[in-house]
């Protein structure tokens, strides 16, 4: 995944809903929602930074 394939926050944005489904689905563990991303870890703390996603803490 190119790291300009990245759009801003918008709420309605395909690869934003899917890190977040992501997120969800793993209990909100970040490496556990990239193995299931199919990505690395560090993408994906890229990605959420530039989603601009916060990580919900419990």
């Amino acid at each position: 995944m190119p790291a300009d394939s990245f759009s801003g926050t918008d709420i309605d944005d395909p690869i934003r809903y899917r890190f977040i489904a992501a997120l969800e689905k793993s209990g909100w563990l970040k490496a556990k929602a990239a193995r299931l991303l199919n990505i690395t870890p560090r993408q994906l703390y890229y990605a959420l930074q530039k989603l601009n996603i916060e990580v919900k803490k419990f």
